[in-house]
């Protein structure tokens, strides 16, 4: 029925047979429909073999490729005529990974005169086993024969090779060829192995990277199946960009999907399975957890008072540094070389006792790198810096001691800082200053000047003291009148004085200075005063100002003190700001450390009406700032519960003090 051209045939022998005449392979063509096609061997076999090896077989084949058959034969059939039994393997297919505990292994034993079960041998591994055997089982009717390996009998990663190595039918014909297979053992789920950030551990901050590494050595990952859950609700697949897997990694990017907190247990679950087919009890999976804490550095410094030209140990705290293990840090403190100078960093007796110290103060910040063999102990004492305060310092003066960055353990701890100040307590001096007092003499000059002297003295009282004091008395008319008044019930005769020393100690101390008859101008030098506070008549700064022009028989008030300092918080926003200090600060170059500050401050002369640099402000003073972001910081200095500010027909830019403020002027209503 096949129109064929040529027609090509190959025999293959056992081992008893050989052939001695005609081609191998032989072609016949051309050839008409209906002819009989003759293929002739001539071959020796060896008397009485058996078997597989007195056999032979002939393949069939057109030249298209379109027809083809075999045809088996054994020389050892008494008749010369015998259909050998023929087998060929079912399943498992070869080649492939089992997770069947067992795999059942199936060969396909087929003969048109039936088979003798009992000829059956199989063979496992190199262990052969004859039917009937309980781990065979024949079905003559299908003509299949299963054999069920032992549960546990393979481990993962074992080839299994099976095969059939003999069956007869039952007019004792024998096997054509042999049926064989292999297949190879998987019964294990991907292993999963370094999961990072590791297991229960505190993590400082959000990490970058959570990942796991996935491998699975017999039959490989299945990376279509890989998971990732977070907390139970939240899953990502391999579809997701935060999530990938590259040289046997998973990795997952949580950072602006979650803002979990300080105290906070984030449990990661990752599912992998292998690549066993369903067919061969597939695949193996499994599923694992594993959770941190997210958790972040605390680290502070805490507030101190101190005084000019004195030494401290001021130490940079940590909050329990122990929980996150780290062996390295560096940390950049921002500070006002102005009030102290850093004179060594020392980690002795503290959290990281046993660690090498380097530091620098380039560019007005203290570079601190500190690394050591082991990790962190438990103390909360990190480091300790070992200040000088600088002498000739204001009372008030201060300097910020901000963390203005920092890394721990290269990065994997995350950390937050409180800031600290350091606050510089007065000092009581003896001192004295010249007050200088020039009248009018009505026609347009001035009288001869007169000169009063106020000051300080350690043994002086606010009483009369002869060896302090000088009386003044009634100047001619071609002198200025000016006198300080005394109010002393122990001399009461004495009244006008041109020396007052009073008490260093006992602050505030105040003058009471009256002019006579003629106004006048009032001369200071405004740089020698001692540290304190001295105004004139309750709102003038006598250390910004130098004159005053008073009136005819006017009482003039001078303050001195030494009030407590203190500090307050500054806050702005990006943009103009418009601020007022908390406190009364007695130190420039304030905004040097705040970042977030490039222009300013700015205030207005309501006299002149400008705006002009002045720093610091004055007390009571508004000010505007131009600031990149966001700030907040402390400052140092006089806390103002009251303030007398001078105000001026038109704008004026007036401040606040420390607390809620009320106001009032004088006279009423003219704001």
């Amino acid at each position: 029925g096949e129109d064929l051209d040529s027609l090509y045939a190959y025999i293959t022998f056992g081992s008893c047979i050989e052939l001695l005449y005609g081609a191998n392979p032989a072609v016949r063509s051309p050839f008409a429909d209906g002819d009989t096609v003759s293929f002739f061997w001539r071959v020796n076999y060896t008397s009485g073999c058996t078997g597989p090896d007195g056999c032979f077989q002939v393949s069939l084949s057109d030249n298209s490729g379109t027809f083809s058959r075999v045809i088996s034969g054994c020389m050892y059939i008494p008749n010369c005529y015998c259909t050998p039994v023929v087998s060929g393997n079912i399943s498992p297919e070869p080649g492939v990974w089992s997770a069947c505990d067992p795999q059942p292994i199936q060969i396909g034993i087929y003969d048109d005169e039936g088979v003798d079960a009992n000829t059956i041998v199989f063979e496992l591994n190199g262990e052969e086993f004859t039917y009937p055997d309980p781990s065979m089982e024949f079905d003559d009717s299908a003509g299949v024969l299963t054999f069920v390996p032992d549960t546990g009998m393979f481990e993962s990663g074992d080839t299994v090779n099976y095969g059939l190595v003999d069956a007869h039918d039952a007019a004792g014909c024998t096997l054509s060829t042999a049926a064989s297979g292999w297949f190879l053992v998987d019964l294990d789920p991907p292993d999963f192995a370094d999961e990072n950030p590791p297991d229960g551990i505190i993590v400082g901050g959000i990490p970058t990277d959570i990942s796991l590494h996935i491998t699975d050595q017999y039959a490989g990952v299945d990376t279509s199946s890989i998971f990732l859950v977070i907390d139970g609700t939240d899953t990502f697949t391999l579809a997701d960009s935060v999530l990938y897997y590259a040289d046997s990694v998973l990795h997952f990017n949580p950072v602006g999907l979650y803002d979990w907190e300080a105290g906070e247990t984030v449990e990661v679950c990752v599912y992998a399975a292998d690549l066993v087919s369903e067919t061969y009890c597939g695949p193996n999976a499994d599923e694992f957890c594993w959770s941190f804490v997210i958790d972040r550095l605390h680290i502070f410094f805490v507030d101190t008072t101190t005084y000019p030209d004195s030494e401290i140990v001021y130490p940079l705290f940590a909050d329990d540094p122990a929980r996150f293990g780290f062996t390295n840090y560096w940390v950049d403190v921002r500070y006002n070389p102005a009030v102290v100078t850093v004179e060594d960093v020392v980690p002795t007796g503290t959290a990281s006792d046993g660690f090498t110290v380097s530091w620098d103060t380039s560019g007005g910040v203290l570079h601190i790198e500190a690394s050591g063999p082991s990790p962190v102990g438990t103390g909360t004492h990190l480091i300790d810096l070992n200040l000088q305060i600088n002498s000739g310092l204001s009372g008030g003066s201060f300097t910020p001691m901000r963390v203005v960055d920092a890394q721990f353990d290269s990065g994997r701890v995350g950390w937050f800082a409180d800031d600290g100040i350091i606050l510089v307590e007065w000092t009581q001096i003896q001192w004295v200053h010249d007050l200088e007092f020039w009248g009018y003499d009505g026609e347009g000059g001035y009288l001869i000047p007169t000169s009063l002297t106020i000051g300080c003295a350690y043994s002086a009282t606010e009483g009369f003291d002869p060896e302090y004091d000088i009386i003044i008395p009634t100047p001619p008319p071609s002198q200025t009148e000016a006198f300080i008044l005394l109010d002393d019930p122990e001399h009461p005769a004495i009244r006008r004085l041109e020396r007052s020393i009073q008490n260093a100690y006992e602050l505030p101390v105040v003058w009471h200075i009256v002019t006579v008859e003629e106004p006048g101008s009032l001369y200071w030098s405004p740089h020698h005063f001692p540290p304190g506070v001295i105004t004139l008549n309750g709102y003038i700064d006598m250390k910004r100002d130098s004159v005053y022009h008073y009136a005819a028989n006017e009482t003039l008030v001078i303050v001195y003190s030494q009030p407590d300092i203190g500090e307050g918080v500054l806050e702005g926003c990006p943009g103009w700001n418009l601020l007022s200090f908390p406190t009364e600060v007695t130190v420039p170059g304030w905004a040097d450390f705040i970042d977030q500050i490039i222009f300013g401050p700015l205030g207005y002369d309501a006299r002149t009406r400008t705006f002009t640099v002045e720093d610091p402000p004055r007390r009571g003073a508004g000010f505007w700032v131009f600031a990149t972001d966001e700030f907040s910081t402390d400052i140092g200095g006089i806390p103002l519960d009251t303030v007398a500010i001078p105000v001026y027909r038109g704008w004026n830019l007036i401040g606040s003090v420390s607390d809620t403020a009320t106001y009032s002027t004088v006279p009423d209503g003219i704001v």
